[in-house]
């Protein structure tokens, strides 16, 4: 557990962690993008360790199965999913021998498919409206993913007798024995067999197709790098077992962090853009009104009075990236580049 506290820690001690480690790991304490989502996840990981230990029974199901199999959180996971706390019963530590295949976690779907999905400088400061191509594998159409030609070519696998998996038991302490579960590698897990001659002549007995299929993005102006949506049920299905449903798509987008437009470079930093936009040696001494078209097709005035020093930053406040999960909106910075040509330097000699 990422609290780091002993196993006697009581309920007072564990908040007092919780706070120290929240605080040590907070998002607004990140240097950059890639640490802050590091912290987050951290964050996340701190709360369902507290969860945990402040769950009496989550608690005693993590210590048992954490001593015993050294797998105390996927224990916690299976319990949390199922809702079944008399399944870990058989944990009792007075017992000599135990099946840790209660443990197994069972899955309800197929694993979540992931894909990014690169988007412009533009698009990230407006948004998207669109549909989005998704190769997926599905469940073949001719055979119902049972990878045979005829139902009647789909046996029980002989030598797992249809579980897709054999056993061999280890002792990993005295008097104390772990059943090891092994794919079958006969029928790969499957629990089945097709006649080597009588395959799927669509799928070529994998029980899986290839399908082009669609998903609505919409996303909100203002996103960054790393968002991630999940579209639910338009993932693949699982390779092994085709009867489950299939699982989920993972979104994750990548926004450029530069943009050359128009001539000039944009750059993104949080939710401001960053520009350096060249102004003469007059404008740099008197003062100047500019207006600025953004990638994204809007214009911004950018005033200044008096004299502008080179590579001084000039702010202009709400006219940078839309507000975004969490975010709050950015502004436009122009980083003035004064231009002296060699009339200029013949004027002032």
């Amino acid at each position: 557990m990422c609290l780091e506290v002993d196993k006697a820690t009581d309920t007072a001690a564990i908040k007092k962690a919780h706070r120290k480690q929240s605080l040590r790991f907070h998002p607004d304490r990140a240097l950059d993008q890639d640490e802050r989502e590091e912290f987050v996840e951290k964050q996340s990981q701190l709360n369902d360790a507290m969860n945990v230990l402040l769950n009496p029974e989550k608690r005693e199901v993590y210590d048992k199965a954490q001593f015993l199999t050294g797998m105390g959180e996927e224990a916690v996971r299976t319990f949390e999913s199922h809702k079944q706390p008399e399944a870990y019963k058989n944990f009792d530590l007075s017992q000599k021998n135990i099946d840790p295949t209660k443990m197994v976690r069972h899955k309800e779907k197929a694993d979540t498919k992931e894909m990014e999905v690169n988007l412009t400088f533009k698009q990230c400061m407006t948004g998207i409206f669109q549909k989005q191509e998704v190769d997926r594998r599905v469940r073949c159409s001719h055979c119902k993913g049972t990878g045979a030609d005829k139902h009647e070519h789909h046996h029980t696998c002989k030598y797992c007798n249809g579980r897709g998996k054999w056993a061999d038991i280890a002792e990993i302490l005295p008097g104390i024995t772990k059943e090891k579960n092994y794919v079958c590698d006969y029928c790969s897990g499957t629990g089945k067999h097709i006649d080597h001659d009588h395959t799927c002549d669509v799928c070529n007995g994998t029980g899986l197709e290839a399908k082009k299929d669609e998903i609505l993005m919409i996303i909100k102006a203002g996103v960054f790098s790393g968002y991630k949506h999940t579209y639910e049920d338009m993932g693949d299905f699982d390779e092994i077992d085709h009867k489950l449903p299939s699982g989920d798509l993972q979104v994750t987008i990548q926004c450029p962090q530069e943009e050359l437009f128009n001539g000039i470079v944009f750059s993104r930093q949080d939710q401001n853009i960053i520009a350096r936009i060249n102004i003469t040696l007059v404008e740099a001494l008197h003062g100047f009104n500019k207006s600025i078209t953004l990638p994204d097709g809007h214009d911004v005035l950018v005033t200044k009075q008096g004299i502008t020093q080179n590579n001084e930053e000039i702010q202009i406040t709400e006219a940078g990236f839309s507000t975004f999960e969490g975010r709050q909106i950015g502004n436009f910075i122009m980083i003035a580049n004064v231009v002296i040509t060699d009339e200029d330097r013949t004027s002032f000699m």
